[in-house]
């Protein structure tokens, strides 16, 4: 009972000004996990949580507009997928505190999904890419904290932090720890130019069995991988337990599994959504030979798949 969902949180910290390079570059890394298997995983980004304050708080929305309009559709076959889709639409669309906007495709990139993807069941469904902002004053908020939409969906959810590291790190871990579905794994990215200690303190405070400091909480899957152990049998919601012993440590004895990355890495490579990279046959065979043996020699054919 290690693995059971989650809605994973993609928490941005506020309180730096970010250049337009890094603008982008963050917004292509977020991007790529959102839409991988057209956004069914259980560790895919499926809630952003940015400062309202945030003085680049609209480019940065503007900036994934951009990745997620002019990304390729994937074909999202996994069943139930058009059916949640059509719901999280229906519960949005006409809601006076939300909005909801639909990216990518234009039909030539369905017929390139349908040609590239490799899935062409009946029940495979060709949707682009839904962008859904939120808020507090959201009347049915909770429906997008609550259910996991395995489908092509990526929810913002805005809060108030008056443009503060500290004070909006401290509402959003706990909203997310309160407030959100599940305790499997989550990110939090921090510019170089916030406090280390804010952050160290967000990290410290987050329930989440594994956090992932500016990166995609899937680069940490070798870790120790599983629910936070807070969560109680009576309400279980990612499960109880880790999968993986890295360090050959005692279960018993890990609460979360912690990673942290620079700002700018190689390692996001693999996140960028390009070119069917997590549909292409060859790069899932040198990822999987890389999550079996993680080392530079297995990790560099993921940057050279072709």
């Amino acid at each position: 009972t290690s693995e059971l969902g989650c809605i994973t949180p993609y928490i941005v910290a506020s309180g730096a000004e970010w250049t337009a390079k890094q603008l982008q570059y963050q917004a292509q890394i977020l991007v790529g996990p959102a839409i991988a298997n057209s956004g069914c995983n259980c560790l895919s980004p499926k809630l952003v949580i940015l400062d309202k304050d945030w003085p680049q708080y609209d480019a940065f929305i503007g900036a994934i507009k951009k990745v997620m309009d002019e990304a390729i559709l994937l074909p999202a076959y996994y069943p139930g997928a058009g059916q949640r889709y059509d719901t999280f639409r229906s519960e949005y669309e006409n809601e006076a505190d939300a909005t909801v906007s639909l990216l990518g495709g234009n039909g030539k990139n369905e017929t390139k999904a349908k040609a590239q993807g490799g899935h062409t069941a009946a029940n495979a469904t060709i949707r682009q890419y839904m962008l859904i902002e939120i808020d507090d004053n959201t009347k049915n908020k909770a429906y997008a904290l609550r259910n996991e939409p395995f489908a092509p969906i990526l929810t913002v959810f805005s809060i108030r932090g008056g443009n503060d590291a500290s004070e909006f790190l401290d509402k959003a871990v706990s909203f997310a720890n309160e407030s959100v579905f599940g305790t499997l794994s989550t990110s939090l990215i921090l510019h170089p130019k916030v406090d280390k200690a804010v952050g160290d303190l967000a990290v410290a405070r987050l329930r989440y069995g594994t956090i992932v400091v500016n990166g995609w909480s899937a680069l940490a899957f070798n870790n120790y991988w599983g629910g936070h152990p807070s969560e109680e049998l009576a309400d279980i919601q990612s499960g109880k337990g880790f999968v993986n012993q890295t360090l050959d440590v005692d279960f018993n004895l890990v609460e979360k599994s912690v990673t942290r990355l620079p700002f700018k890495t190689i390692l996001h490579e693999v996140q960028k959504p390009r070119d069917f990279r997590f549909q292409n046959p060859k790069f899932s065979k040198n990822l999987l030979h890389f999550m079996v043996k993680p080392k530079l020699s297995t990790f560099a054919p993921l940057l050279f798949y072709r």
